[in-house]
């Protein structure tokens, strides 16, 4: 999604409960009204439930029961870590992913997000199982880490 839609979701979310209208919307976040109604369409087909009365605007009234980045963006106060989330499915390891991920150039505080892992590995190389439904894995790659290992809380 884009810095519009993640803006268009936290201004939706602090006015929940409320229409709030499309001129407004389009002057707080500096685009056209046309354009809101694009990104409107654009969560509504991710499974948003976006209420629309004409002459009174939007209002969020539901949020798709699913891992939405986004949703979990509008709600950090960090610098680096999960400025890109990626979720999945499944994956055999959320730690692979991120070695892949990492190899191939990806930024810094990319978090990865499994809702099923198949082949995890805990500590010490046991094996880690993680059926849909069972809980959240997931994995950030810290490229440069500024703080040594040994201080690190884990």
């Amino acid at each position: 999604m884009s810095d519009i839609d993640l803006e268009l979701i936290r201004f939706l979310h602090n006015n929940r409960g409320d229409f709030i209208s499309g001129e407004e919307i389009s002057n707080r976040l500096g685009v056209s009204r046309t354009t809101i109604w694009k990104h409107i369409k654009k969560l509504r087909e991710k499974g948003y439930i976006i209420d629309s009365i004409t002459n009174k605007g939007y209002l969020l009234s539901k949020v798709p029961d699913k891992i939405i980045p986004e949703e979990i963006m509008i709600s950090l106060n960090t610098k680096e870590i999960g400025r890109e989330i990626l979720v999945y499915d499944s994956l055999s390891s959320t730690n692979d992913k991120a070695k892949e991920l990492a190899r191939n150039g990806c930024r810094s505080g990319t978090v990865i997000i499994a809702e099923e892992q198949t082949a995890g590995k805990g500590r010490l190389g046991r094996k880690w199982y993680s059926p849909a439904g069972s809980g959240l894995c997931l994995s950030i790659i810290l490229l440069r880490p500024k703080i040594l290992p040994i201080k690190s809380p884990f």
